[in-house]
């Protein structure tokens, strides 16, 4: 037992020297919170950087979108007028079929 009971306290001294914490502060953590401020500022900066490319791709995308949607419209106007234009001929060529075949009976 007394084996085990060294082992244990060998495994705590160990883990205790692991993580020890040291209250000083030094040139080391001055500079790895700098470097975090820095990189935070970097991330940020990256960040808002990507959202305005966003932005702009978003209004190119909305213009192209408005403009397709006027040639759209434009060509529907265009094949209503077609249409129309179609439905006078077919009423013209009735009316003249009309005619004929009251001229022919």
């Amino acid at each position: 037992m007394n084996n085990d009971t060294d082992a244990e306290q060998n495994g705590e001294r160990t883990r205790r020297q692991l993580f020890r914490f040291d209250p000083t502060v030094n040139s080391g953590t001055i500079l790895q919170m700098a470097l975090l401020v820095i990189g935070i500022f970097g991330a940020y900066s990256a960040l808002k950087e990507g959202q305005a490319t966003q932005q702009v791709r978003i209004e190119q995308v909305e213009s192209s979108a408005l403009a397709e949607s006027l040639r759209v419209k434009e060509s529907l106007g265009e094949i209503k007028g077609d249409l129309k234009e179609v439905q006078r001929t077919v009423n013209e060529i009735n009316q003249s079929l009309a005619t004929i075949k009251g001229a022919a009976k």
